[in-house]
């Protein structure tokens, strides 16, 4: 009899031993496999640090977009249209950060102004277009340039405007300043400061 008390202490001596060892190497393949996703998501996602007009913010969620197409009109007259070589927009903005900015602007003249720059935004909301980076402006009407750092277009108004300096070339003159707002429907343009205009030989004034 005290053998069979001995053999049974043994067995449950045993599996007690063993059912805290299982417990064990369960516990580490759990927090193995929880840390292996972990790196795994980090990997996978990253973090992209994106600009949207005047401010950086760094975040892992949104989606790039190759070949950015946009356009606008103005009754049944296309007025402008936007391409871009890529762009990636924040969750939960209606900002798109553009990379290779094209605008094109239609006059009810038929006169086209194209306005390029290295980056800049676009927000589907308000329709605001943002370029930046060697921005240049240029029309085949009356040889019109335009060079500035950085222009932002307003797609409802049809106003363009830079707060910075500018160069701007025509058959009549060369204008250089500080601040320039273009009104192109009714094509007007206001310079805001420090203006230089030097008018080109045989211009009537």
């Amino acid at each position: 009899m005290p053998c069979a008390v001995t053999a049974q202490a043994g067995v449950w001596f045993f599996n007690r031993i063993m059912n805290r060892r299982l417990r064990l190497l369960l516990f580490i393949f759990i927090a193995i496999s929880i840390l292996g996703l972990a790196v795994a998501v980090y990997v996978s996602s990253g973090f992209k640090e994106v600009t949207i007009n005047d401010y950086t913010i760094t975040r892992s969620e949104g989606s790039t977009i190759d070949r950015v197409r946009y356009s606008g009109t103005r009754g049944d007259r296309l007025e402008w249209e936007l391409e871009a070589d890529k762009g990636f927009q924040v969750k939960g903005r209606d900002d798109i950060n553009l990379t290779n900015v094209t605008v094109i602007y239609y006059m009810k003249d038929g006169a086209v102004y194209t306005m390029t720059g290295r980056e800049g935004s676009y927000n589907a909301q308000t329709e605001d277009i943002v370029i930046k980076g060697d921005v240049v402006v240029v029309s085949d009407k009356d040889d019109f340039s335009l060079s500035t750092d950085v222009l932002r277009y307003s797609a409802k108004s049809g106003v363009v405007q830079t707060k910075g300096r500018f160069k701007m070339t025509s058959q009549r003159a060369n204008v250089t300043g500080r601040g320039l707002v273009m009104d192109m429907a009714k094509e007007n343009i206001k310079v805001l400061s420090e203006v230089s205009t030097v008018f080109k030989q045989g211009t009537i004034l």
